[in-house]
């Protein structure tokens, strides 16, 4: 019984929203003041569409220079970092090269010292070698004339 009561409440309902949209249809497009008000409704919202695209115009220009100033932001960004890379690049690598020839001249240094140090050793060497040499020649000349002169005088004996 209840449920009877529903079903009627309902087809009640149904049957006043379409006699109220069909008044309203009636009003708007067969009363010249209805009329009149759809037309105003709809210079409305042309006029509402509008000011939506131009809002929205607006604003995807803004989102687009935003983006656009972003990018630029990392691109300068990158930019940037890319310059540093590259000095502190340049500044080792100037200094792994100063560092180089600084090995170099201390081991040029170093084998002139060492060169320099064997030249006088073999000159000590070659002089000492020479005094040896003339001592040894010496003594040999004073041995040979003391065995000419004994040779000399057993025979002249």
């Amino acid at each position: 019984m209840n449920n009877s009561n529903n079903n009627n409440g309902n087809w009640w309902a149904l049957a006043f929203g379409m006699a109220a949209g069909g008044a309203a249809a009636y009003y708007l497009t067969q009363t010249n003041e209805g009329k009149k008000m759809a037309k105003k409704a709809k210079k409305k919202y042309a006029k509402l569409e509008k000011e939506a695209r131009k809002s929205l115009k607006e604003q995807s220009n803004a989102i687009s220079a935003k983006a656009t100033a972003a990018t630029d932001a990392a691109k300068s960004w990158a930019d940037d970092a890319t310059a540093i890379a590259k000095d502190k690049v340049a500044a080792y690598t100037a200094k792994a090269e100063n560092a180089t020839e600084n090995v170099k001249e201390m081991a040029k240094d170093k084998l002139a010292t060492y060169t320099a140090k064997a030249e006088d050793v073999v000159e000590d060497t070659q002089n000492s070698f020479e005094k040896g040499m003339e001592k040894a020649r010496r003594t040999l000349d004073a041995k040979t004339k003391k065995i000419e002169r004994v040779v000399n005088n057993n025979y002249s004996s």
